[in-house]
């Protein structure tokens, strides 16, 4: 979710012995522990107002952010990819030709890759519009689709997001970087690829919702407002009858066409912080029934923004834990952020931590030892670390705006290496 939402609105295990599990580390697969600190889809917009520094060293290029990144011991690029190939949305670019460059970068860098194929047009999640693909850019595949995106049974999409997953990791691979997951979809709870109720809010460019109703007209008739407002049974018993099958359907699909470029490739998929344990181990239980269930299971989790469902440091250990364990898959955190300042977007501390930079680099600190004394956590990702343009999204970024021109790093940059001292 990360940032949109806001411009919409307004290896090994760690301490001990733990039998191995999917997403473990493999020889020359990820790094034993995922420490995704990357250049982001704002990068550019965010280094053309600022330079970004860490006292050793300023940054006015991905390349020097991504290297400076690096000295805090960082070992993943990532990029988020829409199927068109040039996507700009306020501060952001998430088209497959910026995703492109980040695997030039990677490799460039000698680092891992980790991109996201959203298979939509454009920016979606679980509260904006999860909009269908747009295979413009892709004419042998757009030639096959002759109604809208909607319009199709769910096995014509299913092929159609097949051959895009191939023809797109046949790129990416081409730029000569190591992949170490493809994550497929982008907090892909309440649908994804245009098969999901009536969204909230629609991110920016997206066309007016249309209902999936030759995959199943109740789709339609549910709003993301009236789901999300259900009593939590309400709202499980409902998305597997009409949804979640649905969803790990295409997300197969997508896994079969990157394995088609990759025969041995490994997939991660995560989804919005969930209101509870039980809602997490239905929807994996679901998608699993269906035919997906990933290498590596993943989740935001964003502690104390406005539009999550507050969830302390202790309940997201214990859900989490119960969900590694129920499916023998290690977590990763694909978004996250801890405030280190009260704003519109970050207006409660989450207890016992403040929203200071001490606690901002001690909540992450608490968060990653924890995840590597219990073996649970593979990996965690800065969401918008560089993001400091944003008023919003200030507080939760790793700098702090300056007066000259130069943002500075804040502690919390080497939170996740200092809790992997020792392991």
């Amino acid at each position: 979710m990360g940032a949109g939402i806001l411009l919409a609105a307004a290896g090994s295990v760690g301490f001990g012995t733990t039998a191995a599990r999917a997403g473990d580390p493999v020889p020359g697969g990820a790094p034993p522990f995922r420490h995704a600190l990357s250049v982001s889809p704002f990068t550019e917009k965010v280094l053309s107002q600022t330079a970004l520094s860490d006292a050793t060293m300023s940054a006015r290029s991905p390349l020097d952010l991504q290297r400076l990144y690096n000295g805090h011991g960082a070992n993943e690029v990532y990029a988020r990819i829409a199927t068109r190939r040039f996507v700009a949305d306020g501060d952001t670019e998430s088209g497959f030709e910026r995703g492109l460059q980040r695997a030039g970068l990677a490799a460039q860098l000698g680092m891992p890759f980790n991109p996201e194929l959203m298979l939509s047009a454009i920016y979606g999640d679980t509260f904006t519009y999860q909009v269908p693909p747009d295979f413009t850019d892709y004419p042998e595949i757009a030639a096959q689709q002759t109604r809208p995106w909607t319009s199709l049974p769910l096995e014509q999409m299913a092929d159609l997001i097949g051959q895009y997953a191939t023809a797109v990791a046949a790129q990416i691979v081409g730029t000569g970087a190591r992949i170490s997951y493809w994550d497929l979809g982008n907090e892909v709870d309440h649908g994804i690829a245009g098969v999901t109720p009536q969204p909230i809010v629609a991110p920016g460019g997206a066309a007016p919702y249309a209902p999936p109703d030759a995959v199943d007209p109740e789709i339609g008739t549910m709003s993301m407002a009236r789901l999300t407002a259900m009593p939590e049974t309400d709202q499980i018993a409902w998305c597997q009858r009409h949804l979640w099958p649905y969803t790990a359907r295409l997300l197969a699909a997508a896994r079969e066409g990157v394995r088609k470029v990759i025969p041995d490739a490994r997939f991660s998929t995560h989804t919005a912080l969930p209101p509870s344990s039980d809602f997490a181990l239905a929807y994996w239980s679901c998608m699993r029934d269906n035919g997906y269930l990933p290498d590596v299971i993943g989740t935001s989790y964003y502690p104390n923004i406005f539009f999550s469902a507050p969830m302390d440091l202790n309940t997201f250990q214990e859900t989490f834990t119960r969900v590694s364990t129920a499916f023998d898959r290690k977590i990763f955190i694909a978004e996250f952020a801890a405030a280190y300042g009260p704003g519109s977007a970050f207006p409660t501390p989450s207890p016992p931590y403040l929203e200071t930079e001490a606690d901002q680099y001690r909540f992450t600190t608490d968060l990653v030892r924890w995840g590597l004394e219990s073996g649970v956590l593979q990996g965690i990702r800065w969401w918008a670390p560089d993001y400091v343009t944003n008023p919003q999204w200030a507080p939760a970024s790793l700098f702090r705006a300056g007066s000259n021109g130069v943002a500075t790093a804040t502690p919390a940059m080497d939170a996740v290496a200092t809790a992997l001292v020792g392991r």
